[in-house]
This record gives structure tokens, C-alpha cells and sequence, in this order.
């Protein structure tokens, strides 16, 4: 060729693309092979023959150190009878006794040994990617245990099912508010004035006296709410008794009216009687013989229509306290009463049983959503070894993939241990007897340890659905938060509304117990509730509740989680030799797209058509 040596390859190719006809070169192309490419090429080409022949070669190996082995112990032996004093027969033959041992079970000793051997080193392995990864122990330890101590936290402290008493008045209530007053038919307004004039709210008068209808009428015009007042309340004075008189009755007609400390007694020659409250003022009582008179004349009582806007849930308890106070005032008087006031509070209930089980169920909950951090940690983990190529130099080393995986497996459920018992310890530091009581306590530590089995080898199978590590992590605890907590919920709410409740209960349940983060979720919170028959009783549960390892307490759960344990470990390792097979892997595989840059150099005109 018409070039110097010491030409190099652009020359060359100038060359040739100026002359391709003379010496018939269309197209033409260099490639330099990375070791990167070698060891992957000798990857995918490593047969199963290879394999085989690669064993025997070990196994001829070992035999031979081993043989070796023998003969210098055979020497040494041989030796020392030498040195003493002539014994060279005894040493021939116990030379020959030594070689003439027994054969040795080559294929036994060699797969037990290289297994085990594996497993330790891949151990080693693990233990100092650990010690020197500390996101890794803070994602699979610290960051449940975080969760998990806010739940416990709140509940404590929170105040859940401790309330304390709630002290009410109607000065409470929000803006400048005013006490409409309004007197009734034969009240005066100067006296409906005077009964509420010392209240702690502003009173405001009615100028006109109203029955309840017309009363009623006023304030629903919108008067209750104008000129920027709050009016939260009204009163109207149906009658008022005679405060002076607390003991003594008056006659009224023929009838004798006993005082405000007999409400409503009448008393008469041939009638006695109680007048009802509420009578309404065209209402007659008929004497014997005499002229009739209306029931309002002989009420005694105070009797008053307290009118309350909703809107504030204790306005009514704070105005009937109102009136109260201001009857105590009017009718012991100002020098008795002075500064005395009647304080009024407001004390819930305490939480019943099954109320304090639907409170706990958060710590079910709470765990299940900090549980998922560890499978993002693990996928991550296994992702990476892949990503960066180190699990392929350890398989191309000897190592065989069951091992692994199995290595692995183990280094990930030592590490959840640790998790998931210091959460236990938690759960019992703080109290939640559903859960740690004599009966419950083995069942819960059981369905916290066959998560953390279920969910290692769930997420080894997902991990092959990745190609980076952060993807991988990211992903998966998405997955897990939702199929956690938040799935749970959904579950919940949907077995309580009447039109998918069988849907949730027949259909859905079976299908998400499938997803590891679920059942621990369900069987933590079936635990709390089982003693709630509301909860329970149409699902064949008795009154006092269903045992702990009840099927559709626990049991479910458990075994979706233990059989589904063993399938996902299986199928990892299937996968995993697909993955290792050519033709497998070329099915199997996602190909990865790669968006086009706008910063790419163009490519040459023959690389093109070769592409």
C-alpha cells in the first residue's frame, strides 16, 4: 500500500476512501475490545460444558493436593523411623498403611466445602460492606424505628382517651356578642331586662313583647348576626314568679298559688293540681261554680324559651348555665350570692375498649410505612453489585449463583432481626397491650419475623426489574409505602362503605395479602381489633373475639407470607438463570431506550449506514 509505516489510522482511512474501488473496499471499521467486553464475552459464552469441565478440573486439583499431601506425611513418617535406630521396615510399612488409606469421596467433601466456603466468604463480604455503609444501617434500623417512636409518641402524649375537663362560658364564644331579651305576653320588659341584666354577656333588648313563633320569626331575618355583633343566644321571658315571696302563696281567682319554691303548685278547696310547662296563654282552668281563669295566671315558675345558634357546639349548655346563674342571683339576692358563681365544664367520656383498639391501630400502621425503608435498602444493595459488575466478577470467580443469593438472604434477615426486635421492645416499652399481652405476644413476633423473610425474597425478585440502584431504591419504597399504610386504609374504608364492603372483604383482601408490607399491616391490626365484636361477629368470631391465630386474624396472613417466602425465593433463583442463559436473557430483558442529546456530535456517514 502506498503509505509509510509509521502512517496511523486516519491516514489509513483517508486512503482508503479515496481509492475504495482499487483494492474493493466498500466499508471499513476499527473496534478495540476493553476487558470489560472479554470477561462478559467469556460470561455469556461459558456453556454448561465449561462448567463441567471447570468442576472436574477442580476436583482433579484438590485430589492431587490432597495426594500430595499424603505422600509428604508419608515421608516424614518414613524419616523419623529411619532416626530411630534402624526401624526402617516399620516405616516402609507404615508408609504403606498411609498410602493405602482409604479413597476419598471427592465430589462429597468438594461441593460441601466450596458451598460452605462461598456462603462464609460472601458473609465477610457483606459484614464490611455494612460496617462501611452507613446509609445503608440507617435506612434498614434507624428510619423504622423513627416511625415507629412518633406513633408510640403521639399516642402518649397526645392526650388520646385522656381528656380533661373543659371549663365552659359564653364568653368563649368568638366577636363582640350581645344576649337578645325579649318579654312574653304578661311579663313586663323592664323585668325580663332585670332577670339577665347582671350576666356576663351584654344584654340587648326587644322592645316588643313576642310569642315563641314571632320570636322566632325576628331572629331567623338575620337579626342575630348585624352591625358586626355576635349573637350566639336569646332569651324569652315567658313569666317570672314573685321573688319575695319564695314560701308564701297568693290567691288568684279561687285558686290559691303556692310561691316559686313549689313551681307550678295550685292548690284549691276541691282541686289541686301542678300547672304543665309550656301552657299555652289562652289555656283555662275552670273552677267549680266560678269563673274560669287562664293557666298562665296561676304558672309561678320561671319559665323562659332559650333560643341557641348551633353553630357553636356548646352554646346551649353555656346559656342554660347563663340563666341558671342569673335565677340564683335574683332570688337569693345580691348580699347573699356576692361574688359566687355556678362553674360549668365540659368531661368526655372515657374511650371504650374497642375505641382505644381503632386508636392503636396507628402502630400497626406506623410500622408497616417504616418497615418499608428495609426491602428498598436490600434491592438497592443487590441492584448495585449488578449495576457495577461486582456480582458478575464474583460469579466468573467460581461463585455459584445459589450461594449467593442464599448468602444474601441470610446477611439481610440478621440485619432485619435487629430492626425488628428493638421495634418489639418499643411496642412494649409504651404499653400496647393488644398486642403484647401474654396471649398476642408470640403471634406478633411472629408476624414481624415472617415479613422480614417474605419481604427479602419479594424484593430479590423485583430487583431484576432494574438497572440502577437508585432507581431501585426509590421504586421499591414507593411500592412498600403504598402497599403498606396506605393500602391498608384504602381497605378499611372501603370494607365500610355498604356498596364494596363484600368486595373488599371477599375479593381484594386475598389479592393484596400477596404483598408482604400488607399482611404485616393486616395482621398487626386484626391483633389490636379482634376483641371488637362489631368488627369480628359477622365473621363467624365469637362475642369475646376471635383467638390470635384465628385464620382470618393471623393465620391468612402468616401463610400468604411463609409459602410466599419460598415462591419468590424460587423464582428468584429461576430468573436468575434465565438472566444467565443467552437466549433467555435476549427474551427477558427490558431494552433500555436512550433518549437522543442535542449536544451529540453527528455520526460519520458510514457508521450510519452500518447502524
Amino acid at each position: 500500500m502506498p503509505f509509510e509505516e509509521s502512517s496511523g489510522f486516519p491516514e489509513l482511512f483517508e486512503y482508503l476512501e479515496q481509492q475504495p474501488q482499487r483494492y474493493g473496499v466498500e466499508l471499513f471499521g476499527v473496534s478495540v475490545t476493553t476487558l470489560e467486553e472479554v470477561f462478559l464475552r467469556v460470561g455469556r459464552d461459558h456453556t454448561e460444558a465449561d462448567v463441567a469441565a471447570d468442576e472436574r478440573l477442580q476436583q482433579a486439583s484438590f485430589v492431587r493436593q490432597i495426594s500430595e499431601e499424603r505422600e509428604f506425611r508419608a515421608r516424614q513418617i518414613s524419616t523419623e523411623a529411619t532416626e530411630g535406630n534402624g526401624a526402617t521396615d516399620d516405616a516402609r510399612g507404615s508408609s504403606r498403611d498411609v498410602s493405602a488409606a482409604e479413597p476419598l469421596n471427592v465430589n462429597r467433601i468438594d461441593m460441601t466445602a466450596s458451598f460452605g466456603k462461598h456462603v462464609h466468604a460472601l458473609l465477610t463480604k457483606r459484614y464490611h460492606n455494612a460496617r462501611r455503609d452507613r446509609k445503608a444501617w440507617c435506612c434498614q434500623i434507624i428510619l423504622p424505628l423513627i416511625f415507629l417512636l412518633a406513633a408510640l409518641l403521639t399516642m402518649r402524649f397526645a392526650g388520646i382517651g385522656n381528656y380533661q375537663a373543659a371549663s365552659l362560658s359564653p364568653l368563649q364564644l368568638p366577636g363582640p356578642q350581645q344576649l337578645l331579651v325579649a318579654a312574653g305576653h304578661g311579663v313586663a320588659q323592664s323585668e325580663a331586662a332585670a332577670l339577665l341584666q347582671q350576666c356576663s354577656v351584654p344584654v340587648e333588648e326587644v322592645a316588643d313583647s313576642m310569642n315563641a313563633t314571632a320570636f322566632s320569626n325576628y331572629l331567623e331575618q338575620g337579626y342575630y348576626r348585624s352591625d358586626g355583633t355576635e349573637r350566639w343566644g336569646a332569651v324569652r321571658v315567658v313569666s317570672i314568679p314573685d321573688w319575695s315571696l319564695p314560701n308564701t302563696s297568693h290567691q288568684v281567682g279561687r285558686f290559691e298559688v303556692a310561691g316559686f319554691a313549689s313551681p307550678g303548685k295550685v292548690l284549691s278547696k276541691n282541686l289541686n293540681f301542678t300547672v304543665p310547662v309550656g301552657t299555652l296563654w289562652e289555656e283555662k282552668a275552670t273552677t267549680l261554680g266560678g269563673a274560669s281563669v287562664p293557666l298562665s295566671q296561676l304558672n309561678n315558675r320561671l319559665q323562659v324559651d332559650l333560643f341557641w345558634n348551633s353553630s357553636a357546639r356548646d352554646a346551649l349548655p353555656m346559656f342554660y348555665q347563663t340563666l341558671n346563674e342569673a335565677a340564683l342571683r335574683r332570688a337569693l339576692g345580691e348580699d347573699v350570692l356576692k361574688d359566687s358563681k355556678i362553674l360549668m365544664s365540659n368531661q368526655p367520656f372515657p374511650l371504650t375498649s374497642a375505641q382505644k383498639d381503632l386508636t392503636n391501630t396507628q402502630t400497626s400502621l406506623n410500622l408497616a410505612l417504616g418497615f418499608a425503608f428495609i426491602p428498598a435498602s436490600v434491592g438497592a444493595f443487590v441492584v448495585l453489585e449488578r449495576e457495577t459488575g461486582s456480582k458478575h466478577l464474583q460469579v466468573i470467580s467460581g461463585v455459584n449463583f445459589v450461594s449467593y443469593w442464599f448468602s444474601t438472604w441470610i446477611w439481610d434477615i440478621l440485619n432485619y432481626l435487629v430492626a425488628a426486635s428493638l421495634s418489639v421492645l418499643l411496642i412494649a416499652a409504651f404499653g400496647v397491650d393488644s398486642l403484647i399481652s401474654a396471649e398476642t405476644l408470640p403471634w406478633t413476633c411472629l408476624s414481624v419475623l415472617m415479613y422480614g423473610v417474605s419481604c427479602t425474597s419479594f424484593t430479590y425478585m423485583l430487583s431484576f426489574l432494574f438497572n440502577s440502584h437508585t432507581a431501585a431504591q426509590n421504586l421499591l419504597l414507593i411500592v412498600y409505602l403504598f402497599t403498606g399504610g396506605i393500602l391498608m386504609i384504602v381497605t378499611i374504608i372501603l370494607a365500610i362503605l355498604p356498596s364494596t364492603k363484600d368486595l373488599a372483604q371477599n375479593v381484594l383482601i386475598y389479592l393484596f395479602r400477596i404483598l408482604p408490607n400488607f399482611c404485616l399491616a393486616d395482621s398487626l391490626t386484626n391483633l389490636i381489633t379482634r376483641q371488637n365484636p362489631g368488627l369480628w361477629l359477622d365473621k363467624g368470631c365469637p362475642f369475646e373475639g376471635c383467638a390470635p391465630y384465628d385464620l382470618v386474624i393471623t393465620g391468612y396472613d402468616l401463610l400468604y407470607m411463609g409459602v410466599g417466602s419460598l415462591l419468590w425465593f424460587l423464582a428468584t433463583l429461576l430468573l436468575e438463570l434465565a438472566f444467565a442463559t443467552p437466549k433467555l436473557r435476549a427474551w427477558l430483558q427490558i431494552r433500555r431506550v436512550d433518549v437522543p442529546r442535542g449536544d451529540e456530535v453527528p455520526l460519520d456517514r458510514h457508521v450510519q449506514l452500518e447502524k
